[in-house]
């Protein structure tokens, strides 16, 4: 793979602190560029372009979720500070059903971007910043990855989450399958009952 440049565009008095990916109007292709001291705003953390929004952690207020086409805060996800506000990293997960946030005590929280409620708390260490989080999906199913922020000394894990399969379609699935093999055996026992009176009659 090679790579090509496609333009260059110099930003003056500028300190760059993110880029991402974006689509502000229909089709056009946005980069959108943040810079570090252009206010209270944190680090950059997810782009949906799934439902035109932008979310990001601001230390000041929390973890806030941007409308693109007009730059609207649309909602703010409160994640609870137990040490000093630092910027730590967010994202979106499914399509923008979920927001994924980090925490300066040891635990990932999962929101749901519409009601804006957590429905899961996955725990890392107490002691422990969580600076570092993304979602993604491995096989075909949801999950979530997350860091300690620690010394550059010794190792450091990175925990992996994977979303459970429901239960409620597992039932439906045995159920499904239970009735498909119901079917298969009356279909075999009508044949059967064919055979043996109407073939069986003619001879």
């Amino acid at each position: 793979m090679s790579l090509q440049p496609v333009f260059t565009n110099q930003l003056n008095n500028f300190t760059l602190q993110a880029i991402a990916f974006g689509q502000m109007w229909g089709n056009e292709r946005d980069i959108m560029v943040f810079a570090l001291y252009g206010g209270q705003v944190g680090d950059i953390a997810a782009l949906g372009n799934h439902k035109n929004v932008l979310c990001m952690d601001d230390p000041s207020s929390g973890t806030n979720l941007y409308r693109l086409e007009d730059h609207t805060r649309v909602k703010t996800f409160l994640v609870p500070v137990t040490k000093q506000s630092r910027p730590h990293q967010v994202a979106l997960l499914e399509e923008c059903k979920f927001v994924v946030s980090g925490s300066d005590h040891g635990i990932v929280y999962v929101f749901d971007r519409r009601s804006g409620k957590i429905i899961d708390k996955l725990r890392v260490d107490a002691r422990e910043w969580v600076q570092t989080v993304a979602a993604g999906k491995c096989s075909g199913v949801s999950a979530i990855f997350a860091a300690k922020s620690r010394d550059l000394v010794g190792t450091n894990k990175i925990f992996v989450w994977r979303k459970k399969n429901n239960q409620r379609f597992a039932i439906v699935g045995i159920a499904c399958g239970l009735l498909v093999f119901l079917q298969l055996f009356v279909l075999m026992a009508e044949m059967t009952f064919m055979y043996q009176n109407v073939f069986t009659t003619r001879m």
